[in-house]
């Protein structure tokens, strides 16, 4: 995958409900957000895997039902 590309990083909570938290940010920038919303929340991670569904990155920081969605600006980017 191209990691430069941009998107909007969203929180999908376990309801389903998506919750906007920031723009503009490529695959490794959303990390930043990412770590600052588990430390503000007191969650502790012992890891992060990522995939990709069509034009959304996936991120499971360890919850069952709550993940983190960089959903891209370029359709046509893909995970190599």
């Amino acid at each position: 995958m191209d990691k430069t590309s941009k998107g909007t990083l969203y929180f999908k909570r376990s309801n389903g409900e998506r919750v906007k938290l920031e723009e503009n940010l490529n695959m490794e920038e959303a990390m930043v957000p990412i770590k600052k919303f588990i430390d503000d929340h007191n969650y502790k991670s012992y890891y992060t895997r990522t995939w990709q569904n069509d034009d959304e990155i996936w991120y499971d920081v360890g919850s069952y039902s709550e993940f983190f969605i960089l959903k891209l600006y370029d359709y046509n980017t893909k995970l190599t």
